[in-house]
């Protein structure tokens, strides 16, 4: 990513603004709370100073001069710039549009995009439109907005795209169930042929390179495999028989943040009845796991402290137990839930093999995805979701939606910022951030899960077992 340093707007990341002097650099495809298109209406004292519009009386300016709506003084001139700190109230039912095809200017909502937010005080700062406060004092760009800038203590979202940007990798091809080199290639999504044995992937997700990530739930050994962008795919054995739940890649590590592509990590959930036993952990064969790269193992890490099951999107005992919800949060931390019991959900540390509960629930934990920089979502049993703070922020969870029913999985759009979600039902449906304007986006073939890759398509995997593993995509909306 391209680092941004500048003398007097300041450009910042994801994680925050304090309004101090320093410098940060300007994230790109993450993710924030979705800015509003065409509804939430956002007037002055949203930002920067940034691009000024067209220039007002010439020879200085008061802002009592500066009074036309939209308008400020800044630098000597009055200019049209709703964004600028003391800029007068867009009139009447207009609002201040940050998008990047005209930033700063006073709009009515539905005029095409629109992207703009209520200014929010946050301690000491004001987060004006296209930004969010992280609920402890620090502003950070809410999407479309990949970015922002702050003059003083406003701030205001910058890089706001009302068309999805190009993407920057694609997977390996989908191709069709049995084509070598593909997503459906058997050696990755089933057992390595056809027809050699039951199973398949049961999860999938991808890296910010476009690797596709699986673990398998099969007779025998279970695997975490990679296919890369050119179609080869890679195999880690498990410690033994686990069954193996949920895949989560890292996603910031060579993306929002530079480093290495290293963080990958996986659920084993072998269900009670189902005869399996680890070793060292108090025979329990539930937890989480991650990839050793050095040694090519996936060593048990954080242990469940006993065996959890409930009524589940699957329907099946044996896969309606151990933890989930294993996702990585913007925070680069791991989460996850129903690790002491059901309905707890974990930040996890894979170093120092710990974990710390963030927030609990009184029903199972089904998925979970992050949100923002400052929130996570998590959906319960039964299809309820909430946004819970991430590890080092207060505040208690707060319910977003509640679902027609179970959710085997969830994920947001890093650019719009729209979320979807599958049901156990097979439909896929969308909501905007706040929760309103739920619709049905697809229905998929059989029950699966979700997941969104960088190039813009939105992913389905039919499960691996019982069913035959099989990965469909749908290309999701360009335009806001």
């Amino acid at each position: 990513m391209r680092r941004i340093v500048v003398s007097v707007l300041l450009a910042c990341t994801f994680m925050a603004c304090g309004g101090s002097d320093e410098s940060g650099s300007s994230a790109g495809g993450g993710t924030g709370g979705i800015v509003a298109s065409g509804g939430v209406g956002g007037t002055a004292n949203g930002g920067s100073a940034g691009a000024a519009g067209d220039a007002g009386m010439e020879g200085g300016c008061t802002p009592a001069s500066c009074a036309s709506p939209g308008h400020a003084c800044v630098g000597g001139a009055c200019v049209e710039d709703c964004r600028a700190p003391g800029a007068s109230a867009c009139a009447g039912s207009t609002v201040c549009h940050v998008g990047d095809d005209n930033p700063g200017k006073c709009v009515v909502p539905g005029s095409g995009c629109v992207v703009t937010s209520q200014p929010a005080t946050c301690a000491g700062l004001t987060c004006g439109p296209g930004t969010r406060c992280d609920g402890a004092g620090a502003c950070y760009p809410a999407l479309p907005c990949k970015s922002m800038k702050c003059d003083g203590q406003t701030c205001h979202g910058t890089e706001c795209a009302c068309t999805r940007p190009p993407p920057a990798c694609a997977p390996a091809p989908l191709g069709k169930v049995g084509d070598v080199g593909t997503l459906n290639d058997p050696k990755f999504s089933r057992c390595g042929s056809l027809s050699s044995c039951d199973g398949g992937i049961f999860d999938l997700d991808f890296d910010q390179k476009c690797n596709a990530w699986g673990v398998t739930m099969i007779s025998g050994t279970d695997y975490l495999r990679k296919i890369d962008p050119q179609g080869k795919v890679t195999e880690y054995a498990g410690v033994t028989n686990l069954n193996m739940g949920e895949v989560a890649a890292i996603q910031g590590k060579g993306g929002l943040f530079g480093g290495g592509l290293d963080d990958i990590a996986l659920t084993y959930i072998c269900c009670a009845a189902c005869g399996c036993v680890l070793s060292g952990s108090g025979g329990n064969p539930q937890g989480v796991a991650a990839l050793d790269f050095g040694n090519g193992t996936l060593p048990m890490k954080i242990p469940t402290a006993k065996f959890s099951s409930g009524t589940g999107p699957f329907g099946k005992p044996s896969v309606d137990t151990g933890p989930y919800g294993l996702t990585w949060g913007l925070d680069q931390v791991l989460y996850v839930g129903n690790v002491d019991a059901n309905g707890d959900y974990h930040a996890l540390d894979l170093t120092t093999q710990t974990s710390k509960v963030v927030a609990t629930f009184g029903k199972r934990v089904i998925a979970s995805a992050p949100f923002d920089a400052a929130r996570m979502m998590v959906v319960l049993e039964g299809g309820e979701v909430q946004l819970v703070p991430v590890l080092g922020k207060s505040g208690a969870p707060k319910a977003l939606i509640t679902l027609a029913t179970h959710a085997t999985s969830l994920v947001r759009d890093a650019w719009s910022g729209r979320i979807y979600a599958e049901l156990a039902d097979k439909s896929i449906v969308s909501f905007a951030e706040d929760g309103s304007d739920l619709q049905t986006f697809q229905t998929a073939p059989e029950v699966g899960r979700i997941t969104i890759a960088p190039d813009g398509y939105l992913y389905h995997l039919t499960l691996g077992w019982p069913t035959k593993a099989e990965i469909v995509r749908w290309q999701l909306p360009a335009k806001l």
